[in-house]
Protein backbone atom coordinates (compact mmCIF):
# COMPACT_ATOMS: atom_id res chain seq x y z
CA UNK A 1 0.00 0.00 0.00
CA UNK A 2 1.28 3.63 -1.25
CA UNK A 3 0.33 6.44 0.79
CA UNK A 4 0.34 9.42 -0.56
CA UNK A 5 2.25 12.42 2.00
CA UNK A 6 0.56 14.79 3.43
CA UNK A 7 3.55 16.99 4.78
CA UNK A 8 2.27 20.57 5.84
CA UNK A 9 3.34 23.23 3.05
CA UNK A 10 2.37 26.47 3.13
CA UNK A 11 3.49 30.29 2.23
CA UNK A 12 2.25 33.21 4.79
CA UNK A 13 2.34 36.79 4.88
CA UNK A 14 1.95 40.04 6.42
CA UNK A 15 1.89 43.51 5.20
CA UNK A 16 3.57 46.23 6.61
CA UNK A 17 2.10 49.24 5.87
CA UNK A 18 4.32 51.03 8.09
CA UNK A 19 7.01 50.12 6.46
CA UNK A 20 6.37 49.56 2.90
CA UNK A 21 6.86 45.82 2.90
CA UNK A 22 5.17 42.43 2.57
CA UNK A 23 7.29 39.76 4.38
CA UNK A 24 6.52 36.33 3.09
CA UNK A 25 7.18 32.61 4.75
CA UNK A 26 7.80 29.43 3.09
CA UNK A 27 7.52 26.33 4.56
CA UNK A 28 7.55 22.87 3.31
CA UNK A 29 7.84 21.21 -0.23
CA UNK A 30 6.05 23.77 -2.52
CA UNK A 31 5.07 23.39 -6.39
CA UNK A 32 3.87 25.84 -9.44
CA UNK A 33 0.33 25.21 -8.17
CA UNK A 34 1.35 26.79 -4.17
CA UNK A 35 2.79 29.83 -5.54
CA UNK A 36 0.10 30.65 -8.02
CA UNK A 37 -2.58 30.32 -5.51
CA UNK A 38 -0.52 32.45 -3.20
CA UNK A 39 0.18 35.00 -4.94
CA UNK A 40 -3.52 35.00 -6.42
CA UNK A 41 -4.47 35.29 -2.58
CA UNK A 42 -2.43 38.30 -1.44
CA UNK A 43 -2.95 40.00 -4.95
CA UNK A 44 -6.84 40.44 -3.61
CA UNK A 45 -5.63 41.31 0.02
CA UNK A 46 -6.97 45.11 0.30
CA UNK A 47 -3.56 45.69 2.17
CA UNK A 48 -1.60 45.12 -0.70
CA UNK A 49 -0.12 47.34 -2.37
CA UNK A 50 2.13 46.14 -5.61
CA UNK A 51 4.92 49.56 -5.08
CA UNK A 52 5.40 47.92 -1.65
CA UNK A 53 9.32 45.80 -1.55
CA UNK A 54 8.77 42.14 -0.32
CA UNK A 55 11.08 39.96 1.75
CA UNK A 56 10.75 36.46 1.01
CA UNK A 57 12.02 33.91 3.55
CA UNK A 58 12.07 30.27 1.88
CA UNK A 59 14.72 29.03 4.17
CA UNK A 60 12.26 26.38 6.01
CA UNK A 61 10.91 25.44 2.17
CA UNK A 62 11.90 23.33 -0.95
CA UNK A 63 10.43 24.97 -3.92
CA UNK A 64 10.23 21.93 -6.16
CA UNK A 65 9.41 23.89 -9.24
CA UNK A 66 11.31 23.59 -12.29
CA UNK A 67 12.93 26.43 -14.97
CA UNK A 68 9.77 26.06 -16.86
CA UNK A 69 7.59 26.06 -13.77
CA UNK A 70 9.21 29.28 -12.97
CA UNK A 71 8.84 30.77 -16.42
CA UNK A 72 4.63 30.07 -16.17
CA UNK A 73 4.52 31.69 -12.42
CA UNK A 74 6.07 34.49 -14.22
CA UNK A 75 4.16 35.02 -16.91
CA UNK A 76 1.10 34.35 -14.18
CA UNK A 77 2.11 37.09 -12.11
CA UNK A 78 2.48 39.35 -15.50
CA UNK A 79 -1.48 39.13 -16.14
CA UNK A 80 -2.23 39.76 -12.80
CA UNK A 81 -2.52 43.65 -11.27
CA UNK A 82 0.11 45.92 -12.95
CA UNK A 83 3.62 45.11 -10.62
CA UNK A 84 5.58 48.50 -9.47
CA UNK A 85 8.58 48.91 -9.05
CA UNK A 86 10.25 47.68 -6.19
CA UNK A 87 13.08 45.47 -4.34
CA UNK A 88 12.51 42.01 -3.55
CA UNK A 89 14.97 39.96 -1.56
CA UNK A 90 15.02 36.02 -1.00
CA UNK A 91 16.52 34.65 2.12
CA UNK A 92 17.91 30.87 0.88
CA UNK A 93 19.46 28.72 3.50
CA UNK A 94 20.59 26.11 0.55
CA UNK A 95 22.41 25.44 -2.50
CA UNK A 96 19.25 24.61 -4.17
CA UNK A 97 17.18 27.15 -2.74
CA UNK A 98 19.52 29.97 -3.89
CA UNK A 99 19.46 28.48 -7.67
CA UNK A 100 15.60 28.59 -7.46
CA UNK A 101 15.77 32.14 -5.89
CA UNK A 102 18.23 33.10 -9.21
CA UNK A 103 16.32 31.45 -11.63
CA UNK A 104 13.27 33.86 -10.30
CA UNK A 105 15.26 36.72 -11.02
CA UNK A 106 17.23 35.24 -14.15
CA UNK A 107 13.78 35.11 -16.28
CA UNK A 108 11.79 37.86 -14.62
CA UNK A 109 12.33 39.85 -18.12
CA UNK A 110 10.12 42.75 -18.12
CA UNK A 111 8.84 43.05 -14.37
CA UNK A 112 10.40 45.95 -12.77
CA UNK A 113 11.53 44.05 -9.73
CA UNK A 114 14.80 43.84 -8.26
CA UNK A 115 15.39 40.87 -6.96
CA UNK A 116 18.73 39.57 -4.58
CA UNK A 117 19.25 36.33 -3.38
CA UNK A 118 20.79 36.57 -0.17
CA UNK A 119 21.16 34.46 3.31
CA UNK A 120 20.43 36.96 5.91
CA UNK A 121 17.60 39.19 7.40
CA UNK A 122 20.35 42.10 7.59
CA UNK A 123 21.42 41.86 3.76
CA UNK A 124 17.45 41.65 3.01
CA UNK A 125 16.73 44.64 5.42
CA UNK A 126 19.83 46.51 3.33
CA UNK A 127 18.40 45.52 0.10
CA UNK A 128 14.60 46.65 0.65
CA UNK A 129 15.92 49.85 2.18
CA UNK A 130 14.68 49.14 6.02
CA UNK A 131 16.67 50.25 8.95
CA UNK A 132 18.41 47.83 11.18
CA UNK A 133 16.17 49.78 13.30
CA UNK A 134 13.64 47.46 12.46
CA UNK A 135 15.44 44.19 12.03
CA UNK A 136 13.62 43.02 15.49
CA UNK A 137 10.32 44.09 14.23
CA UNK A 138 10.79 42.08 11.00
CA UNK A 139 12.57 38.65 12.65
CA UNK A 140 9.70 38.37 15.06
CA UNK A 141 6.84 38.81 12.37
CA UNK A 142 8.69 35.91 10.30
CA UNK A 143 8.59 34.26 13.52
CA UNK A 144 4.96 34.78 14.27
CA UNK A 145 4.33 33.46 10.39
CA UNK A 146 6.30 30.33 10.78
CA UNK A 147 4.40 29.83 14.56
CA UNK A 148 1.05 30.54 13.72
CA UNK A 149 -1.30 28.04 12.83
CA UNK A 150 -3.73 29.92 10.68
CA UNK A 151 -2.42 29.68 6.24
CA UNK A 152 -2.46 32.34 4.18
CA UNK A 153 -2.20 29.72 1.20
Amino acid sequence: MFLKSTMPHFIKYKILSDLHCVVEYYYGKLGLTDLIEYQKSVATDENYNPSFNIISDIRDSEITAKEQEVVTFINFVKKQRPVAKRQSAVITDTPKQFVVGELYKMHLGTLPMNVTVISTVDAALQWVGITINNKLLIEKTILDLKNSRTTNL
